[in-house]
């Protein structure tokens, strides 16, 4: 359900879905919004369950169990289990939220979430995201260590940006703002989804060309400013005990195998899926097995509280 919050001086725009005491926040990257995550939220929050449970009509032949039909009964199961409410912001200057010109570092948006969850009464969460949204992450970590139950990273880094880099980056908020989001968002749309996936996956492509055309100059060129700032945050995720997934696709131009490798190594809990086939959007470019995936890490984290709930039981 889309809904919208006042937050430190700004509205947000969020999608909260499903009804559980256990909480999944899901950030976006740049230039994107908070609908490059609706298949997880759907499905992380079961929204979807009753479409897939209709369809099972039309699956069935001779009663036998087709693997769509026997799917449906998995996820029929996965039902009965203990589910997960899920939040999807726009990050300020992104999507549904305010846009705020200037410069808007991490802190900042790691800041709008904790007080979003505030609002909602939120404590302790799984938090997720992808890219810049990975980052925003490390910083709600680096802030907030005990909200967090648990992390997913995905086509992201921790390093801190090189001097060539920050310069790259407050060139490219000028090149926005003086040329708006259309040249870069076709300059780039092949870095942001591998080559073959353009063609094999053109909603995909689509969906990602919209998010970053419709984002504000503004919106964007502050991120980018901001973002040129972030800290390093190895020591941050080599401090971290809660559970870890971390997803690259292998065609990332952007997330290295050996950035991935970096965080496995530093994350004591974790756990690293490599995507063959897949650029800087896993969740878009291989969204099936991106979702299954989330979904056992998440029933992980479930089952581990389960345990502990029963050896503290007199």
């Amino acid at each position: 359900m889309m809904s919208a919050a006042s937050i430190n001086g700004v509205t947000i725009g969020y999608d909260d879905a499903g009804t559980s005491e256990n909480a999944l926040v899901l950030v976006h990257g740049h230039p994107f919004d908070r609908s490059m995550w609706r298949t997880q939220v759907g499905r992380i929050s079961r929204q979807d369950l009753p479409a897939m449970l209709r369809a099972a009509q039309s699956i069935s032949i001779h009663g036998a169990k087709t693997p769509s039909l026997q799917r449906v009964i998995d996820e029929r199961e996965r039902f009965e289990r203990p589910g997960w409410r899920v939040i999807a912001p726009d990050l300020r200057g992104y999507g549904e939220s305010s846009v705020i010109p200037g410069k808007t570092t991490l802190d900042v948006f790691a800041q709008d979430i904790a007080t979003l969850l505030d609002q909602l009464n939120v404590r302790e969460v799984v938090i997720g995201g992808l890219s810049m949204g990975g980052q925003i992450v490390m910083e709600f970590c680096r802030l907030y260590p005990e909200r967090v139950r648990g992390i997913l990273l995905a086509a992201t880094s921790p390093k801190a940006e090189t001097q060539e880099a920050k310069q790259n980056r407050v060139i490219m908020a000028d090149r926005l703002l003086r040329e708006g989001m259309e040249p870069y968002a076709e300059e780039v749309l092949p870095k942001m989804v591998a080559p073959r996936n353009l063609v094999a996956l053109p909603a995909v492509a689509e969906h990602v060309r919209s998010m970053m055309r419709a984002a504000h100059p503004a919106g964007a060129a502050a991120a980018l400013r901001g973002r040129a700032e972030r800290p390093d945050y190895e020591s941050t995720l080599a401090a971290l005990d809660v559970p870890a997934l971390i997803v690259v696709g292998d065609e990332d131009v952007f997330t290295t195998r050996a950035d991935a490798e970096r965080m496995h190594t530093l994350l004591k809990r974790s756990e690293l899926v490599w995507m063959e086939g897949v650029g800087h959007m896993p969740n878009l470019e291989r969204e099936v097995e991106f979702n299954e995936a989330l979904t056992r890490f998440l029933d992980g984290i479930l089952s581990a509280a389960d345990l502990g709930r029963s050896e503290g039981t007199p």
